[in-house]
């Protein structure tokens, strides 16, 4: 009979616990916003989709940092033979 004191102790703390879990509630569900192809990003003229883009996209937006950035890309990235090589040498070992 030592434990009666501690079951109705643990049995209030369960009861509080679902009570106030019971309060908690969800933040309603907002909708996503539609997104839309006509409007450009921040106020760039966005030019008109004629299929495929070029070998140097990046290009047209005449900035030196991203052509640095995509000379440096295109020079270190391996290609697809020596992608290949890779797999090739990895799976001998």
């Amino acid at each position: 009979m030592k434990h009666a004191p501690l079951r109705g102790r643990t049995l209030l703390a369960a009861a509080l616990v679902l009570m106030l879990g019971a309060c908690a509630h969800a933040p309603a569900r907002l909708d996503q916003p539609a997104l839309r192809d006509d409007v450009p990003l921040a106020g760039l003229q966005a030019p008109a989709r004629t299929g495929w883009p070029t070998t140097q996209w990046w290009r047209q937006y005449q900035d030196p940092q991203l052509d640095e950035l995509m000379d440096r890309a295109m020079r270190q990235s391996p290609n697809l033979a020596l992608a290949q090589s890779r797999v090739n040498n990895a799976g001998q070992s």
